[in-house]
């Protein structure tokens, strides 16, 4: 059985910059629109509605896989793609 200690210091690991722990906590509305009201700096922002993970296919070319795609309640979509550099981002992943 693990101690207090041991549990804590094994949670700690755990980061958002990891696709499957940051699917999980962004599964739930409150934790996304939380995110999205920091990021935005937008206190007022409501979510409709969060994908984790969401794939829009396109035949004709590369199709593309979002980290978190939410709607809000005036029907805005909000896609964030979380990201691990160090330095700015490369200028061919800069959107």
């Amino acid at each position: 059985m693990e101690t207090y200690k041991e549990k804590k210091k094994r949670a700690a690991e755990y980061q958002l910059t990891s696709d499957l722990f940051a699917g999980k906590v962004f599964e739930d509305l409150q934790a996304s629109q939380e995110l999205c009201r920091i990021l935005l700096q937008n206190d007022k922002l409501v979510l409709r509605s969060v994908k984790t993970q969401y794939v829009i296919r396109n035949l004709e070319s590369h199709s593309v896989e979002l980290d978190i795609l939410a709607e809000d309640i005036q029907g805005n979509y909000i896609n964030i793609e979380i990201q691990m550099y160090r330095e700015a981002a490369p200028f061919k992943r800069t959107r």
